[in-house]
């Protein structure tokens, strides 16, 4: 045990002087999205049974979308209240020596939606996340998000633009290790197949001012997926997203007073499903898979890593 508390010591050392906190990307790939609900006349969204728009990679951009049918009251308030058990094969996203782990996640969120016009909704969200993993306690931390974002839905696609402020903080002291502000601008495109399956495909760019300032880079996303309704309580979803992660920093390549810098380019690759079952409009569960594949053109920073969770959620509307 000792010698696992030990690696772990050293590796979160060893990531933090060349950037690399896992937790950031452990956090961002599973941060709750905020809901987001859609105006009226988006008839091609609101013959479907489901009520949710896909799941996607750019969600904690570009929120959660609910489709809302005619005849429904909008609800500006959701809170979100959800326990997960989750497991890791790489909890460092390391190249070489990969450990593996679980780790209970719990996640609540509180937003605020407002249609400012027919086709233009403005919504607000807080959120909170606690990360405890079984083995590697020091990677233990906590998760706050703060952001602000508007929608435009125009002949079809969803502009956005948002504002989001992340802190992290470790799980014993409460100390803070992390800090991002983030602006985000995004287009997505939803095409219903038919009353049970509809598909989707977008972009974000995200410009971040992160400290310390080593972990500092702008990442810019492509993606693609979908979502079936298998009956009306179970869905099924799946997406793919290729992104590059420009930092912003060069940093040190050779010897010592060598000179010798590079700036760090990385390609980033993730693959999800994920089962959800939902028996009530305000209670769901769900089961999931990921696979993510970082490729750099600094080979320590290159990882692969699989991950799994089952997820029990509470959603309430007022």
């Amino acid at each position: 045990m000792r010698s696992l508390r030990l690696a772990a010591l050293s590796s979160l050392l060893a990531a933090g002087l060349w950037g690399q906190i896992p937790q950031i990307d452990q956090e961002q790939n599973l941060r709750k999205p905020p809901p987001q609900q859609q105006p009226d006349d988006a008839r091609s969204l609101g013959e479907l049974s489901t009520g949710v728009a896909p799941s996607s990679p750019g969600d904690a951009d570009l929120g959660e979308q609910v489709i809302l049918k005619r005849q429904q009251k909008a609800t500006p308030w959701t809170f979100t209240a959800e326990t997960s058990i989750n497991a890791t094969s790489n909890i460092g996203l390391v190249d070489r020596g990969a450990q593996s782990d679980s780790f209970f996640l719990g996640q609540m969120a509180l937003s605020y939606q407002r249609k400012l016009r027919e086709n233009v909704l403005l919504e607000a969200t807080v959120s909170q996340g606690f990360f405890r993993y079984n083995k590697f306690t020091a990677f233990d931390f906590d998760s706050l998000n703060a952001g602000l974002g508007a929608t435009w839905y125009v002949k079809g696609l969803a502009l956005s633009a948002r504002y989001n402020y992340n802190r992290l903080t470790d799980g014993s002291r409460y100390r803070e290790f992390f800090r991002q502000h983030s602006a985000t601008l995004g287009v997505q495109k939803t095409i219903s197949l038919n009353s049970a399956v509809f598909t989707y495909f977008g972009g974000t760019a995200r410009i971040n001012w992160n400290e310390p300032l080593n972990t500092q880079r702008d990442e810019y996303a492509l993606y693609i997926g979908g979502r079936a309704a298998i009956t009306r309580s179970f869905t099924l979803d799946a997406f793919y997203r290729a992104a590059l992660f420009a930092y912003n920093f060069p940093f040190s390549t050779g010897p010592a007073g060598s000179g010798q810098t590079r700036t760090r380019r990385d390609v980033n690759q993730t693959l999800s499903l994920a089962l959800r079952y939902q028996p009530k409009p305000w209670l769901s569960a769900s089961v999931s898979t990921s696979f993510g594949l970082n490729s750099s053109n600094t080979s320590p920073f290159d990882y692969r890593v699989a991950n799994g969770g089952l997820t029990l959620g509470v959603l309430l509307r007022f």
